[in-house]
Formats: structure tokens, sequence, C-alpha cells
């Protein structure tokens, strides 16, 4: 079986494109049952993966990286079905 990893699919381009090369990267490697984990700030990304319980998107999930606003810095706990939020504001605070 294969693994593949992908930081910021699509990124570096249009959004909209960006967003399009992301999701067509991804059903690509879906349809062939790769698992693949990829990392995004794409909202359309994301909604895929909340509606994947049934249809076409089935078997994707959302995770994000939990972040203590206290002192802001990433814990590095996974948190399943989730979506991530930003925290650039905090940060720049």
């Amino acid at each position: 079986s294969t693994l593949v990893l992908l930081d910021e699919v699509g990124s570096g381009t249009n959004p909209t494109e960006g967003a399009a090369i992301a999701v067509a990267t991804l059903r690509h490697l879906s349809e062939s049952a790769t698992l693949t984990v990829a990392t995004t700030h794409f909202s359309e990304l994301k909604a895929l993966a909340l509606a994947g319980a049934e249809g076409e998107y089935e078997g994707w999930r959302n995770a994000s990286v939990e972040f203590d606003l206290e002192t802001l810095r990433p814990t590095y706990r996974l948190v399943l079905g989730e979506l991530g939020a930003s925290n650039a504001l905090h940060i720049a605070r």
C-alpha cells in the first residue's frame, strides 16, 4: 500500500484554480485507494471532507492541530473531525 503526504496542495497559484487543482488531485488519489494526507487552507477542501460521510467524498475526513491561544503555540495534538482555524489575529496581537 502507498501513503501520499501533500503539504498545501494546490497553493502557489490563483486560489480558485489552486482549489480546483487540489480537488482534482485528491479525487484521483482517492479513486486509486491511496491513503492520502493533505494539509490545506482551502475552505473548498474542508467543505468536501465535511460532506464526506456520503456520496463521492466518502472516506474524506477533516482534522486539525490543536493550538494553545495562551502560549500561541501548537500543542501538536491531532484533533480528528474538526476544522482548523486561523490564529493569525491572535498571534499578531
